[in-house]
C-alpha cells in the first residue's frame, strides 16, 4: 500500500483560539498546549475536523468525500474508513513586538531542530525544508537581518538580547519565506532566540481577550457573563504532516465501489481545500483564519 507524505505550514491571519476547555485561573478559556513544553499546539482532531469541514463545504456528502474522509457518524448503513491522517500542528514561529522592524518572527534551536528531526522521520531522511541544525553560543540570538539590531542587540518587547546577523538564520528565513510564498515578508524578520526565552514568550505573550455577553432585553452586560479568553496571536506559524493512503474497502453491506490511490487522495484534498481556512472557535468574529501552504514530500510504503 502506497502512502504519500506532505508537509503543511499554517500561518495565522487572525488570532487563533483552539480551546482546551474551561480552566481554574485568570484565563477562563485557555488554548491547547503541549503538556511537556507548554508550547501552543492544535490537536490533530481539531485540525482534521476543520480540514474535513472545509472540504465538505465544496464536495458535500458525495461518495468521493466519504471514501477519502470516512462516513458521517449518523450514516448508520455505511462503515467507511478514511484515507487521510493528520498530525497535530506544532508551533514553528511566534510573533513578538520588536524595536526595529515592527515585529519579529521568533523561534529557537529546540523548535527548529525538532522540526528537522520530525521531517527526517516522516520523510525518511528527505526533508522538504532541509536546513542545518542550529546552536546558539553564549545565549547570543541569531537574526536574518542586521536591520533588526540596535548596537548589536535586539529588543523584543521589554527584553534586550545580544544578537548578531547569522548565515544559518538567513538560510532558514529564506527557505520559510519561499515555502509560504511571502515574497520577502519573513526573510528579514527572523530571530533565533534561546530555548528558555522562547518558552517564556509563547507562555506569557499570547493575547488575552475580555469577552462579555449583552442581554437582548436590557442592552447591558449580563451578570456573570464576563470571561477571559486566550488566543494565539496572528502571524504565528504552525506545521503539520499529512499522510494520504490508498482508500480501503467498505466494511459494511452498503458499498462504495470507488477506489483511489494515495496520489489521487492527495490531489482531491489539495484541489478541494481553500487557500485560507477557518480553524478553532469564534468564526463569526473572524478568529482562526489560517493560510495553508503545502509542500510535497516523498512517499513511504
Amino acid at each position: 500500500m502506497e502512502t504519500k507524505v506532505e508537509l503543511n505550514l499554517f500561518r495565522a491571519l487572525s488570532p487563533l483560539h483552539v480551546g482546551s476547555g474551561s480552566a481554574i485561573g485568570v484565563v477562563d478559556l485557555p488554548i491547547q498546549r503541549e503538556q511537556h513544553t507548554s508550547f501552543p499546539k492544535v490537536e490533530s482532531s481539531s485540525l482534521k475536523g476543520a480540514i474535513r469541514d472545509a472540504v465538505y463545504q465544496k464536495e458535500k456528502n458525495t461518495e468521493l468525500f466519504k471514501k477519502v474522509f470516512g462516513n458521517n457518524p449518523d450514516d448508520r448503513n455505511l462503515i467507511q474508513t478514511g484515507a487521510v491522517t493528520i498530525s497535530e500542528a506544532r508551533i514553528l514561529l511566534f510573533p513578538v513586538q520588536s524595536l526595529k522592524g515592527v515585529f519579529t518572527f521568533v523561534t529557537s534551536p529546540f523548535v527548529l531542530n525538532r522540526f528537522i528531526q520530525e521531517q527526517n522521520a516522516y520523510f525518511e531522511g528527505k526533508a522538504p525544508l532541509d536546513f542545518p541544525a542550529v546552536t546558539i553560543q553564549d545565549n547570543r540570538c541569531l537574526v536574518s537581518n542586521k536591520a533588526l539590531l540596535t548596537q548589536q542587540q535586539i529588543v523584543l518587547q521589554e527584553y534586550t538580547f545580544t544578537a548578531e546577523e547569522s548565515s544559518p538564520a538567513k538560510v532558514i528565513a529564506a527557505a520559510l519565506d519561499d515555502a509560504m510564498q511571502l515574497e520577502g515578508y519573513l526573510k528579514d524578520r527572523l530571530a533565533i532566540i534561546p530555548d528558555d526565552e522562547f518558552s517564556q514568550f509563547v507562555q506569557l505573550s499570547t493575547e488575552i481577550t475580555t469577552r462579555i455577553r449583552i442581554s437582548p432585553e436590557t442592552g447591558v452586560t449580563q451578570d456573570g457573563a464576563l470571561f477571559y479568553e486566550e488566543n494565539v496571536p496572528s502571524e504565528s506559524v504552525f506545521y503539520s504532516i499529512f499522510y494520504y493512503k490508498d482508500t480501503k474497502e467498505t466494511a459494511s453491506e452498503k458499498k462504495i465501489t470507488l477506489a483511489l490511490k494515495a496520489d489521487e487522495v492527495q490531489q482531491f484534498v489539495n484541489a478541494s481545500l481553500p487557500g485560507v481556512l477557518q480553524l478553532g472557535g469564534n468564526s463569526t468574529i473572524g478568529r482562526g483564519m489560517m493560510k495553508r501552504n503545502s509542500i510535497a514530500g516523498g512517499e513511504s510504503l
